[in-house]
């Protein structure tokens, strides 16, 4: 079976359809103003946009839900018999209660860690890995903070014809003061679909991403993936570009669409470079580089 296209079926947590190319930031009120095709394009480096979106796409293969399912587990051990209190819903036990254990954590709010073993979907494809859900908060004596906002799951997948996938799922927002460096300690707003599949035959791996990324701070204020999907060029077409597009809203208020062509290994045009659109207008050429998404072994968390 063709690896991009399974991942591609099998895909969840799309974005839908927003209308991203036609819109714009308004830093006083926190919302999203209208433009209208009559509005003259901002003028915008390309080039030196392209380099910060380079340097974006670099590390979106590390933020998955692995960091948030650790943190979970590890502020969880804070717990005792009296807090939190513990409820079940569907066979999963989950808390909910507001309260101070023995040792100092602090709880607030309700969560709740699934795990699943060889989980069969009926369709041949087998799943092992955690969910964490919930809406809550939990602060151990150290001051170190967890914040749960959605769900995230964490899965190693076996699809009915024996290929490996990774898969990762993020909604809404977490937090962990003690990831020092990562996204999970920047205040970033992640909501992300992933799933990494590798080939044995090929020895290479393909990736397909789907979601927004926002509160980055940088030239890069939010980024939105619909439908990314790359591989090694021993798999299928060029590593330097997806055949998707990807919207930018930049750090003057902006929003800049740009359509990747994702053409064939064999094709000049695999150069990393898009059209790029403000206000529904090309503006020019925007170059950037997806070949870090994949370029791992086996899986690209574990």
């Amino acid at each position: 079976m063709n690896l991009v296209f399974w991942m591609m079926g099998c895909a969840t947590g799309s974005i839908g359809g927003a209308d991203t190319g036609s819109s714009e930031w308004d830093g006083n009120t926190g919302e999203y103003m209208a433009e209208t095709e009559q509005d003259e394009p901002a003028a915008i480096d390309l080039e030196a946009l392209g380099e910060s979106l380079t340097e974006v796409l670099a590390g979106v293969i590390d933020i998955n839900a692995a960091g948030v399912i650790t943190a979970y587990a590890e502020l969880m051990q804070g717990a005792d018999e009296g807090c939190p209190d513990w409820y079940e819903t569907e066979g999963t036990p989950y808390w909910y209660d507001v309260c101070t254990s023995e040792d100092g954590t602090v709880f607030d709010g309700y969560a709740a860690l699934a795990p699943y073993e060889n989980y069969d979907d009926g369709e041949g494809n087998v799943y092992s890995g955690y969910q964490v859900w919930g809406i809550a908060s939990i602060e151990a004596p150290n001051g170190r903070r967890f914040r749960s906002g959605g769900s995230a799951s964490l899965f190693a997948v076996r699809t009915a014809d024996g290929t490996p996938v990774s898969y990762s799922f993020m909604e809404d927002g977490f937090e962990d003061s003690a990831a020092e460096g990562t996204w999970l300690a920047d205040s970033m707003d992640v909501g992300l679909t992933t799933w990494a599949s590798w080939s044995e035959e090929y020895g290479a791996g393909a990736v397909y991403v789907d979601g927004v990324l926002s509160g980055m701070g940088g030239p890069v204020e939010v980024l939105v993936l619909e439908d990314v999907t790359i591989s090694e060029e021993t798999i299928w077409g060029c590593e330097l570009e997806p055949l998707a597009t990807v919207s930018v809203l930049e750090s003057e208020g902006h929003w800049v669409d740009i359509v990747f062509d994702g053409v064939d290994l064999k094709d000049e045009g695999c150069d990393g470079c898009g059209r790029a659109f403000v206000n529904g207008r090309e503006v020019g050429e925007l170059c950037t580089d997806f070949s870090t998404l994949v370029g791992w072994e086996g899986s690209p968390w574990w």
